[in-house]
């Protein structure tokens, strides 16, 4: 797995700028490959407190990685191996504790200055809440705020996915999400928002 780590915590190949079109894809599919590897791993084994602070920081860099490959590279690579092994990673941690930075990394990208970056990060929410659906419940007054801004995103997918995550947590858990995502509220200052 240390190879596999020093690989995505640095994903950029030395002089990547400098590489033509065939070794930028290479690129991309060598760091796509690795990713799909912890995903497998993390489908069949329990991730401990030490992994999940090593792997953590190179799932965060690749949700980033804009640079490596082209950018519709980075949009499939990020949809295809990025988002589901963050999300597996999460499931088989199991543990809200470590649930807390995870979740407190992806929202911090959301204020990347790069949209697609932002659209990456809210994506990764939108997916941590669908596939662990209650259990990531506690998360939710601290991602309000950021949703909100999102839902102004200047950017108009951004804003259009941030809706839909509203109203996809707003089904999912029967409940109307208007006084969490009001940033003066106090429903969000005592939760810590």
């Amino acid at each position: 797995m240390a190879d596999i780590l020093s690989v995505l915590s640095d994903p950029i190949l030395p002089h990547e700028e400098s590489l033509d079109k065939k070794q930028r894809v290479q690129s991309s599919a060598l760091v796509t490959s690795m990713l799909k590897a912890l995903h497998e791993m993390f489908r069949f084994q329990t991730v401990e407190h030490d992994t999940f602070e090593q792997v953590l920081p190179c799932l965060m860099k690749q949700l980033v990685a804009v640079e490596v490959g082209s950018r519709k590279m980075y949009q499939e690579r990020v949809e295809d191996s990025v988002i589901p092994t963050i999300v597996q990673l999460a499931v088989s941690v199991g543990q809200e504790e470590l649930w807390k930075p995870l979740n407190h990394q992806v929202l911090y990208h959301t204020r990347n200055k790069v949209a697609i970056v932002r659209f990456a990060a809210l994506r990764t929410m939108e997916e941590l809440y669908t596939r662990l659906q209650t259990d990531f419940l506690p998360m939710l007054p601290e991602s309000a705020q950021y949703i909100h801004e999102l839902m102004e995103d200047s950017n108009q997918n951004v804003e259009r996915l941030a809706l839909r995550v509203v109203k996809m947590l707003e089904t999912t858990f029967e409940m109307d999400l208007a006084p969490l995502l009001q940033p003066g509220s106090e429903m969000a200052h005592k939760r810590g928002v």
